[in-house]
């Protein structure tokens, strides 16, 4: 395990997988919460990096590349702290989100 793999972080993002475990709180408009999925990683750089997409029906895709422990990812109203960088898997806190 290296020093960003904290095994914190309320959400778990993987490669390939298009939606956090668990899924993010809709907004209270009642549209879907954008997935955020990662892209590449390496836990074993200094510092541990780690690419997102965040997807939405509502908004176009976009790419959050090289991303460190304790970054901020806002997308689609939603804004993200990336709180853990592990092999295979990235975990995130919530922010803030849309009302």
């Amino acid at each position: 395990m290296t020093s960003s793999c904290t095994e914190r972080g309320a959400y778990l993002i993987r490669m390939s997988i298009p939606y956090p475990d668990p899924h993010l709180p809709a907004p209270t408009d009642g549209t879907t919460a954008p997935g955020f999925s990662v892209i590449t990683m390496d836990a074993t750089a200094t510092p541990a990096l780690v690419s997102i997409v965040g997807h939405s029906p509502k908004f176009p895709n976009e790419e959050f590349n090289a991303k460190e422990l304790g970054d901020e990812i806002s997308y689609a109203g939603y804004t993200i702290r990336i709180t853990s960088i592990c092999e295979g898997e990235a975990r995130f806190d919530i922010v803030a989100q849309p009302d």
